[in-house]
Order: structure tokens, then C-alpha cells, then sequence
């Protein structure tokens, strides 16, 4: 029997061996990919979600402090205007992103004689596993 016979059956043990390990490392970085983009897309909604609840309570302090009131009623304006309504998304997409709930109450927490109220407003962005949500809150005096 000559040597190279007797070579040739590592040779076919080394080449399954270095093919198994390259498909293991192919499909290692598939999934790490694969997590990465994950990441991206979840980082990016809920930034989405983050700048969407904020817009929303921005929103909300129009509504409390209209424009060219002096001397806005806020308890009414909080309770009639802001709570449980939802700013006009006639021109405005969210893509896929909606507003949960926006909530404005107090009146009941006094300070001194200062009258406070919270804004509240909950946003979720995307679906399924990808799906985010945000809450932004803000304290508004009297």
C-alpha cells in the first residue's frame, strides 16, 4: 500500500472537518446579523415612539394654553381638550406608530397654592416582537 492511499482518508476527514466548522461560523454570524438588525429596528421605533409621545404632550400644551388666553381656565382645558383626545393626524403620518393614550389629570395635587396636573402620553411603534412602547409624562402648574 502506498502512501498516498494511506493519506487520503485524513485528506477526506480534514476537508469534512474544515466544512463543518465553516458552516457553523456561516451560520453564527447569520444569527448575530440577524441580532444586530433586531437591535437597529427596535432602537429606531422607539425613538419613533419616544419623539411621537413627546409631540403629544407638546400637543396637549397648546390645547391647556391656547395662544391668545391670558388667563386660561387649565382645570377645564385639561379635563375638556387634552384627556383622552388625540392631536389631528390629518396630515401627519406615523407610519406605524399610534397613540395608546394621553391623559391629563390633577387638580387635586396642591402644593402652597399651586394647583398641579400631569400629562401623560403613551405611544407604541411597530409589531409582533419588534414592538415598542414609550411613555413620556410632564407636570404642568397652575
Amino acid at each position: 500500500m502506498s502512501h498516498k492511499q494511506k493519506n487520503s482518508g485524513n485528506v477526506l476527514i480534514v476537508c469534512l472537518f474544515v466544512i463543518i466548522v465553516m458552516g457553523y461560523l456561516g451560520a453564527t454570524l447569520t444569527k448575530t446579523n440577524w441580532s444586530n438588525q433586531n437591535s437597529m429596528t427596535r432602537e429606531f421605533l422607539g425613538t419613533q415612539a419616544w419623539f411621537y409621545a413627546q409631540s403629544s404632550t407638546e400637543w396637549a400644551l397648546t390645547e391647556i394654553y391656547p395662544l391668545n388666553d391670558e388667563n386660561p381656565d387649565v382645570g377645564s382645558n385639561c379635563s375638556n381638550k387634552v384627556n383622552g383626545k388625540a392631536p389631528s393626524s390629518e396630515s401627519i403620518d406615523y407610519g406605524s406608530c399610534r397613540l395608546v393614550s394621553l391623559v391629563c389629570d390633577g387638580g387635586d395635587k396642591k402644593l402652597d397654592s399651586q394647583t398641579f396636573y400631569r400629562i401623560e402620553a403613551a405611544v407604541q411603534c411597530g409589531s409582533g416582537l419588534s414592538l415598542v412602547e414609550r411613555r413620556q409624562e410632564i407636570w404642568i402648574k397652575d
